[in-house]
């Protein structure tokens, strides 16, 4: 497959646009040494589907490996996960589009569930699953599935997101909580639909911070969410010693 090119996106004749139903969308920060990412990429390449790749200024290797896999981004400095989405958002044409958290891996049945889909809905996520076998991280995939997902409609990038590009406004750029403004925003427009296909994600945060300190940390920060502390003052607080996500 040739290598990605956003101005084939901007340049795509009709016939073009109509065939193509799904993009998939990346924003990235340091991403050298996290496969998950590069497999994506990959996968997406060996099945010819359409993604873009917004870059948050990596101070890593990540653009020489994106350059050496002939894979052409788009960089944006200083920017939240959100507002490189937003640009990502920009030169995207198809029906769907699908917000793919770096850490989170994908498959082939990914694909084939958004290609299938013909529900109502017009946005939803996919399973969560931790790729570490732990009952707190059972239990914390089973709250995120069942009662924050399904009942509360509440869905974290780490689920991988998609909705109908024309019932998108824009993605939040929050520093933190981006993707619960999200599920909110979306929650005005219909009820989320969560696909049965598993999204594994990365438990390094929790392997790093270790599980139980950071189960605590994370309903620290939605008890501070929803009493409205400063988000710029909790995104530091989330992320400090980390180094996992881009910081302002």
């Amino acid at each position: 497959m040739p290598p990605f090119d956003l101005s084939y996106i901007l340049n795509a004749p009709p016939i073009i646009e109509k065939s193509q139903r799904l993009c998939w969308l990346f924003s990235i920060y340091n991403e050298e040494h996290n496969p998950y990412f590069w497999k994506n990429l990959e996968l997406l390449r060996a099945h010819h589907q359409l993604f873009i790749v917004i870059d948050g200024a990596s101070t890593d290797a990540t653009q020489e490996l994106l350059k050496k896999s002939r894979v052409l981004f788009m960089e944006l400095p200083h920017s939240t996960r959100g507002a490189r989405f937003n640009e990502a958002l920009k030169v995207s044409f198809t029906d769907t589009v699908v917000f793919v958290h770096p850490r989170s891996l994908l498959n082939r049945e990914h694909i084939q569930a958004l290609k299938r889909y013909e529900g109502t809905e017009v946005w939803g996520a996919f399973t969560h699953r931790f790729d570490h076998d732990h009952p707190l991280l059972r239990f914390t995939s089973w709250w995120s599935n069942c009662v924050r997902g399904d009942i509360r409609g509440i869905y974290y990038l780490d689920h991988i997101l998609w909705a109908k590009r024309g019932e998108i406004q824009s993605f939040p750029t929050a520093p933190i909580f981006e993707d619960t403004l999200f599920s909110l925003q979306m929650l005005k427009r219909s009820r989320p639909c969560r696909l049965a296909v598993a999204s594994v994600t990365s438990a390094q945060r929790f392997l790093k911070n270790g599980i139980w300190k950071q189960s605590l940390l994370n309903q620290k920060m939605k008890f501070d969410f929803h009493r409205g502390r400063q988000l710029q003052q909790m995104d530091q607080e989330y992320e400090q010693g980390l180094g996992l996500n881009r910081k302002l």
